[in-house]
């Protein structure tokens, strides 16, 4: 899924494009065992932390990314079970994407998420 955020196109310096990269139920990113982990390193760009941290960052242009472990990964028994923290890792890219626009940056976002992370992109298209 890609959706661009921040309103008009922006100036032709004032475009940040973030990556974001989420994971299966059980599947971890520093290992690959899906094809998302193998985007993930492939993709080039400014790591930004997972938990939401790097607000100062998110803040020019540039290539961008952040990547979430399987919510059964970070919760194993509630993640795996119920999905929980799926909403939490959305509201975490949100924050990024306004931190960019409160910067007056425009914001492409690529959205790459398997089985429970292509949940999350659901969540987060309803952002």
């Amino acid at each position: 899924m890609s959706r661009a955020a921040g309103g008009a196109a922006g100036g032709a310096g004032k475009v940040a494009t973030l990556s974001v990269f989420m994971e299966g139920t059980a599947n971890p990113m520093d290992t690959i065992t899906t094809q998302i982990a193998l985007f993930d390193r492939l993709c080039v760009g400014t790591v930004l932390p997972v938990d939401g941290s790097g607000q100062s960052q998110a803040n020019a242009p540039g290539h961008y990314k952040v990547s979430f472990e399987g919510c059964g990964v970070t919760l194993p028994v509630q993640g795996t079970l119920f999905a929980t923290g799926l909403r939490e890792q959305c509201a975490v890219i949100k924050s990024y994407v306004d931190s960019f626009i409160s910067a007056g940056v425009f914001v492409k976002i690529n959205f790459v998420g398997l089985s429970r992370g292509g949940i999350g992109g659901g969540y987060f298209a309803q952002e």
